[in-house]
């Protein structure tokens, strides 16, 4: 990953990654945080080795956003707070402390989408120059210019060597 030079997203995924992990040490945390989490940082690691498209990007971007849902719902649904207070104090600070990474992670989402947004801006601004058929990316209804064909250089000069093939009027009266 050394080679990556987008330090942005690489503290985002380090920060998610570690703070993912930690709140994954006991039990409590069902399949489903697993699994976008998992899917968040598969997304985030693809922005960080696809480094022209903004689409990436976009992707962990808006599973950032619906993760914020999730964690709350997470954390609504899914922690033992009876079970905890009856837990070893060791047992129950290892709960205590997972829950603890799991709101962190919740807290600094809205963050890190602030930076994966701005990532994504930085990225679709370097093509915003960019063509496609009926128009680009700036909304400025530029057309498709076929690159197949030579484009003049200077307007035609008309040249005596040439015979005019237009049809006179002679030809069309009538005798």
């Amino acid at each position: 990953m050394e080679n990556i030079r987008v330090p942005p997203l690489k503290v985002v995924f380090v920060t998610h990654f570690i703070l993912t992990t930690w709140a994954m040490l006991t039990s409590w945390v069902p399949m489903a945080y697993i699994y976008y989490n998992g899917f968040l940082l598969a997304c985030i690691l693809w922005s960080l080795i696809n480094t022209e498209a903004s689409d990436p990007v976009l992707l962990s971007l808006m599973l950032n956003v619906i993760s914020i849902v999730m964690d709350i719902v997470v954390l609504a649904t899914s922690y033992p707070y009876q079970k905890v207070a009856f837990l070893q104090s060791s047992v129950a600070g290892l709960f205590r402390f997972s829950a603890v990474m799991c709101c962190v992670n919740l807290l600094l989402r809205p963050v890190t989408s602030i930076v994966m947004y701005r990532v994504m801006q930085a990225r679709s601004a370097e093509y915003s120059s960019f063509t496609q058929y009926g128009g680009g990316f700036s909304g400025h209804g530029e057309t498709y210019e076929n690159i197949d064909q030579p484009v003049p250089t200077a307007p035609a000069v008309a040249n005596s060597d040439f015979v005019d093939a237009s049809p006179s009027k002679a030809a069309y009266q009538s005798p």
